[in-house]
């Protein structure tokens, strides 16, 4: 298959760029299916895709996507329009934001009230939702526990998401503004520590 994809990619260059894009559709296709309770729960699934499986972003690239997504108007789920743009331009970001869209708009217009009208108040639907809750705060959990393993290993970025965890928890500010900030702050003390580390060594 690897060679496959070297001879079709010097015969016919598109045809890569075809199949990722029925790829990046299937995707997103099916986060916005089985993502539950919270944009945040399509988490997993995307990172086991777009990283894991694929190795489309590196996983410091997945986490600056969700930072975006949390810091832009909308649902967090509008990351997908930044991972979407990384793989395929300006055409990826447009077929990931429509597919991640358009299976919410259909479920919440025909499914939910069929659903809720039929099984809404049954013990069955609750029964369901007791097992499903956890499951997506688990998975949720597993993946930023991953991605904190991964990118935490500077001393700056310890300090910055300890003092953003206690700052989050102590005055609950809004994460548009809190990712933003701490953005900012990261890159000036990281010059800062580039001009004064050469008076240590």
């Amino acid at each position: 298959f690897g060679l496959m994809g070297i001879i079709l990619g010097r015969l016919r260059p598109n045809l890569l760029r075809e199949g990722a894009a029925i790829l990046l559709i299937l995707i997103c296709l099916k986060g916005a299916l089985l993502t539950f309770g919270t944009g945040l729960a399509i988490v997993p699934l995307l990172e086991g895709d777009v990283v894991e499986k694929y190795h489309w972003l590196s996983h410091g690239e997945f986490l600056q996507a969700l930072a975006l997504g949390q810091i832009t108007p909308g649902p967090v789920i509008i990351t997908v329009t930044w991972i979407g743009f990384k793989i395929l331009g300006l055409l990826g970001a447009v077929v990931a934001t429509v597919c991640i869209f358009l299976p919410g708009f259909f479920v919440s217009l025909f499914v939910l009230p069929f659903v809720e009208k039929k099984w809404g108040g049954s013990i069955r639907m609750r029964n369901f939702y007791r097992f499903v809750i956890p499951a997506v705060v688990g998975a949720m959990f597993a993946v930023t526990a991953r991605l904190m393993y991964i990118n935490l290993k500077s001393p700056v970025a310890l300090a910055l998401f300890l003092s953003g965890t206690i700052l989050l928890i102590w005055k609950k500010p809004p994460a548009w503004f809190l990712i933003p900030v701490f953005g900012v702050f990261a890159i000036y003390i990281t010059k800062l520590m580039a001009l004064v580390s050469p008076y240590f060594y």
